[in-house]
């Protein structure tokens, strides 16, 4: 591997292959080597389009819809959460109503008897 790397290194193209070459001697068969090398390492570089990566690799799109459902089932639990305040806090409302309809009334029924008492015992 470090033989790759100090290939790759000191032969980045073919020009600095051809430079490097004018102060050395080779064989044939080691100038084809090299060559091979140098080939295959250009040819490992692909530039692709970022549509086409998405095309290929679905993973992004499933994660954003995991999160998606993620986000929708949070949404509605925080609904459901809501929905049962509100129920709880109508009822409550509800009974305090009803609480104040029975003490008024009986503080009604009171004053009605006091009044009553007044007017025909006086």
């Amino acid at each position: 591997m470090n033989r790759i790397y100090s290939d790759l290194k000191y032969f980045i193209n073919f020009k600095s292959l051809i430079i490097l070459m004018a102060n050395t001697h080779i064989t044939i068969n080691q100038y084809e080597e090299l060559l091979n090398r140098i080939k295959k390492l250009e040819s490992e570089h692909k530039e692709i389009p970022i549509n086409e990566l998405a095309e290929k690799y679905y993973k992004i799109e499933k994660d954003v819809a995991v999160t998606d459902t993620k986000f929708d089932s949070l949404d509605e639990k925080i609904d459901f959460k809501f929905d049962s305040l509100q129920r709880e806090m109508h009822n409550e409302f509800r009974a305090v109503r009803t609480e104040l309809r029975i003490t008024l009334g009986a503080i009604f029924a009171v004053l009605v008897t006091i009044g009553i008492k007044l007017i025909f015992y006086s």
